[in-house]
């Protein structure tokens, strides 16, 4: 059931409602799957793919996070020196379809590669391994954009002990 992808699996995160999602890291010879277990006891389903989350053929599934519950559930990807991040929405609570949405002015391609969250509303942060710059951006799901709200520099020691 779980196959594909330069590797299989790289990334879960659990929903609000207990749902688990997992997604595989991708290139451009592979499509991306987002897979959904009900609860720990629930065989998987694939929940999105395989595919290319949009026009923009770019490694998906460095950084991934998941948030909100059945019909409002969230997923958003990105993958390393991706130029866009896909964010994931539902209208069955079970199958996913994708937006791409354009990195804008003030960030560039990978700045939300390996590591992205939501944040409140329609915002969210991201975090290239090679920087100490965390991106905080809004985002517009009907236009496919991305804008920048603030960079935020943090200290490289304590992002090394966070992420290890």
């Amino acid at each position: 059931m779980i196959t594909g992808g330069t590797l299989t699996l790289t990334h879960v995160g659990v929903a609000d409602d207990g749902a688990i999602y997992a997604c595989n890291l991708t290139s451009s010879t592979s499509f991306l799957k987002i897979y959904r277990w009900s609860d720990e006891n629930a065989n998987p389903a694939v929940a999105f793919g395989p595919a290319n989350p949009g026009a923009t053929v770019a490694r998906f599934g460095d950084s991934f996070d998941v948030r909100g519950a059945g019909l409002d559930t969230q997923i958003i990807i990105s993958g390393n020196a991706a130029p866009v991040i896909a964010l994931f929405t539902t209208s069955d609570g079970t199958t996913f379809t994708a937006t791409e949405l354009a990195i804008g002015t003030g960030m560039s391609a990978g700045d939300f590669g390996k590591g992205l969250a939501f944040g409140t509303n329609n915002t969210i942060y991201g975090k290239n391994s090679t920087s100490t710059a965390i991106r905080h951006a809004s985002f517009d799901a009907a236009a496919g954009t991305t804008t920048l709200i603030e960079t935020i520099t943090a200290d490289s020691l304590a992002l090394q002990w966070q992420m290890t």
